[in-house]
């Protein structure tokens, strides 16, 4: 049994006691326990030790991904040491965050820090509502507990801002040709996500397209990138027209489509700018069994020639002399002369469209690329020389004649009956 006068303990959170105040005391028999709790006089005080804690719930992610602008959640447990509870600071990227942007337990902070009241400094629970910013970023949120004795502590979370971007889209064909000093249009459709749009930009090759070479219809803008006005905020739907290199190669424009989060669109067109081309028209190969200075073809100039000329490019291989229809003997089939390479142009394969068409070529340099997607004969003379099928008219070839290329279109195939005046009839670009 113990007996108890007026007297206080105060209990430490190792479990030790100590005497504060204490008159007599009196103690009858041998207790293996010493009931304190039995001294219905005695006020009885626990008091932790140690640093405050502070701790994100279970059920609150460390890390999140929202969009802009959203509100966010964070449940905190904060818990007393030695010394009461003082405030929380919250802070954004190392920085106080606005208080405006902040509710503890659904109430509008008034300070950053937000200092506990009086009854809520032992142990508390905190909900946390902040309301993101319009970024696309990543943020740190830190929370930072402070006692009356000067101890801190802190946790923290990270919250991954990212809007929906914006959509942007070039319609047009997959390789645009222009001619060097020349336009060139490029048809763009471009679409908001979540923020409004702000700018386009183009670039060339990575590096920003001069303003001056740049036009949006009857806009000629002054910078790159050029800032759109209101009615482009929602939906941009433009042609740029831009004005081309004045060195002929390959070249990707860039199309780059911002909106007031630093989101972007993007999209890109190949083009390739040349030299242009120079056309002949209406050159006759003709059949080599006419003899004489007919039966090949100079591409340089476009005249007829022998086919013992040096100067004879494509050759023609003349007439079947089995064969019983006299007035059809002409086999219509050519072979290269020296020097001389000849491609088929065979539409929708090797990267070559279905929309392709002779009159779509302009450049030197376009021809040369078509030279690289052109497909090999594989017919051969009795000499084992690649020969052409027998030739029809709408036909496509590309020529490599030493440093020089060629296309050529087949405009006629002209058959006689009499005699072996038969010809093809070529349009060509070189």
């Amino acid at each position: 049994m113990v007996q108890c006068n007026e007297r206080m303990w105060i209990f430490r959170s190792n479990g030790r006691f100590r005497r504060i105040v204490s008159n007599l005391v009196h103690v009858v028999g041998l207790c293996s326990v010493i009931f304190i709790m039995g001294c219905t006089k005695d006020p009885v005080v626990i008091v932790p030790e140690g640093k405050p804690t502070i701790s994100i719930s279970s059920n609150t992610s460390a890390t999140r991904t929202i969009k802009p602008g959203d509100v966010f959640i964070t449940s905190i447990l904060l818990k007393r040491g030695g010394n009461k509870l003082r405030g929380l600071s919250i802070f954004e990227n190392d920085k106080l965050i606005e208080i405006g942007r902040v509710k503890i337990n659904n109430i509008n902070i008034l300070g950053n820090p937000h200092f506990l009241k009086e009854e809520n400094n032992e142990n508390v629970s905190l909900r946390v509502e902040i309301n993101s910013l319009r970024a696309n970023k990543e943020f740190v949120y830190r929370f930072v507990v402070s006692d009356f004795g000067g101890d801190t502590a802190q946790t923290q979370r990270i919250i991954i801002v990212k809007s929906d971007p914006p959509r942007l889209k070039y319609n047009g064909p997959q390789l645009t040709i222009s001619t060097i000093g020349n336009t060139a249009r490029f048809k763009l459709n471009g679409v908001k996500g979540t923020g409004l749009l702000k700018s386009i930009e183009v670039l060339q090759n990575n590096v920003p397209v001069l303003p001056n070479r740049i036009t949006f219809g009857a806009i000629r803008p002054t910078s790159n990138p050029f800032l759109l006005d209101g009615s482009d905020a929602n939906v941009f739907d433009k042609d740029i027209i831009i004005q081309s290199p004045t060195l002929p190669g390959n070249y990707t424009y860039t199309f780059i489509l911002t909106d007031e989060l630093e989101a972007i669109g993007v999209d890109s067109s190949k083009v390739l700018a040349g030299i242009p081309a120079v056309e002949l028209v209406s050159k006759s190969l003709f059949n080599a069994a006419r003899g004489g200075d007919f039966g090949a073809l100079n591409l340089s100039d476009g005249n007829s020639v022998a086919i013992t000329n040096t100067n004879a490019d494509l050759i023609d291989i003349g007439i079947d002399t089995t064969a019983s229809n006299l007035s059809l003997n002409w086999k219509r089939q050519f072979r290269a002369g020296s020097n001389v390479e000849i491609k088929r142009i065979i539409i929708g394969t090797n990267g070559i469209p279905q929309t392709f068409s002779y009159i779509n070529v302009f450049t030197k340099e376009q021809i040369v690329d078509l030279f690289s997607r052109g497909s090999n004969l594989t017919m051969k003379d009795n000499l084992n020389n690649p020969i052409t099928d027998p030739v029809q008219i709408g036909q496509l070839f590309v020529i490599k004649k030493l440093n020089t290329y060629y296309i050529i279109e087949v405009a006629g195939v002209i058959q006689t009956a009499a005699n072996n005046e038969d010809f093809y009839r070529f349009n060509y670009k070189f």
